[in-house]
């Protein structure tokens, strides 16, 4: 049977769910107000330690997030138990979340995106200030209402720097795609991993892809923990520089605070940003994935220097007239020979004379400029019509 009523807030409708629980679109049945309840989940979990540790997170969040004065936050009201079941009343947001807008428009234009950036950065100088880290700031917890007024939502795993840290066995808090190098190697964080996560954020806005994305949690993780982001491409050039600055991997190369990387923004400045360490130059295997890392660029390319010949290296001139070598061909002399041959026969038989006339025409035509022996083709037609007379005149 679905939720109708908890304590004095009448349910109207189910609008999202999180790792942490189910919100609820409500009514407060005294005032009329129009509220979001998030219903704290614990169906999953077993009982025990585990059990109360997430039942402590849950009312941290509430005195974290209702300690929060913003009109970039979304305020938090009250938090309570009915029956079992934990809840929290907070301001009802209406709009569309950003993980919306980009799956629509791909890309945010520039001016918006500085207005959004301005808002977001804001919500989160006053956090700080607070000593509240949200620790999974992502387009899906972003809401974009009218005007473009933006509201940061769900500090549901925000982190009091003053209490003691929480650990759960197994458990990933966070958004991994948008987590800082510090929370995947499970390190100790700060303001700074928020600025990290809204780089992020930027990044995706202007690019339309995050800029560390895999096909598996392990290789996000490596890849935020490891590798750089590509360049953007198409926006202006501070835009370049203070995402890179967000993004570096050692927080002592970011920003300190919000108001500093706010400040950049509203100023379009690019920042000085460290330089990126060398890429790894070797195969990493990440679990049951091989990560590759990317081939060394290609040089540019260089036209061949061309080399000079010495004159006294160079062949002689080719002399006018000249065709080439002789072509191979049959020997005129011989032809000139079989003529004359012929011929002599011709002499006595009138039928061969013929034969050798034709011999000796085809050994002078075979003679031209490129070889042949010119006299010798001659010789041999002259003896050719005597032999042809001489047939002639034989008898019979």
């Amino acid at each position: 049977m679905s939720l109708q009523k908890i304590g004095k807030y009448a349910i109207v409708r189910e609008v999202g769910r999180g790792n942490m629980g189910v919100v609820y679109e409500a009514r407060d049945t005294q005032t009329g107000r129009t509220v979001a309840v998030k219903l704290l989940s614990t169906a999953s979990l077993p009982s025990g330690a585990d059990r109360r540790q997430l039942v402590e997170r849950f009312y941290r969040e509430a005195k974290a997030a209702g300690s929060l004065v913003h009109p970039n936050i979304a305020q938090v009201y009250e938090a309570g138990a009915e029956n079992g079941q934990h809840y929290l009343v907070m301001e009802f947001c209406s709009g569309t979340t950003l993980r919306n807008v980009l799956k629509f428009e791909q890309r945010v234009g520039e001016d918006r995106l500085r207005d959004y950036a301005e808002q977001l950065l804001g919500a989160l100088e006053v956090a700080h200030a607070a000593g509240i880290i949200h620790r999974d700031i992502k387009p899906d917890n972003i809401i974009i209402g009218q005007n473009s007024r933006l509201k940061l939502m769900d500090f549901g795993i925000a982190k009091i720097v003053s209490s003691a840290t929480m650990t759960v066995a197994g458990e990933v808090m966070g958004s991994p795609a948008y987590m800082s190098p510090e929370q995947v190697l499970g390190k100790p964080i700060d303001a700074r991993s928020d600025l990290f996560s809204v780089g992020v954020v930027l990044y995706e806005c202007i690019t339309g892809r995050k800029p560390f994305d895999g096909d598996s949690i392990t290789a996000i993780t490596h890849l935020i923990a490891y590798s750089q982001p590509d360049p953007i491409v198409g926006a202006p050039d501070y835009w370049q520089g203070i995402i890179s600055k967000a993004l570096a991997k050692d927080p002592n190369d970011r920003y300190k605070t919000a108001a500093d990387m706010l400040s950049d923004i509203r100023n379009r400045r690019a920042p000085a940003v460290a330089p990126r360490p060398p890429v790894q130059t070797t195969n990493a295997n990440v679990g049951s994935q091989t990560t590759f890392a990317p081939p060394p660029p290609i040089p540019p390319y260089q036209p061949p220097v061309p080399q000079h010949t010495p004159p006294s290296q160079l062949p002689p001139p080719i002399p006018p007239g000249y065709y080439g070598p002789p072509r191979p061909v049959a020997s005129d002399s011989s032809l000139g020979t079989i003529g004359i041959v012929l011929g002599i026969i011709g002499f006595f038989f009138g039928g061969f004379a013929i034969a050798g006339l034709i011999c000796g025409v085809v050994a002078s035509q075979r003679n031209d400029p490129r070889g042949g022996t010119a006299v010798g083709s001659v010789v041999a037609l002259v003896i050719h019509f005597i032999a042809l007379i001489a047939a002639i005149a034989a008898p019979g």
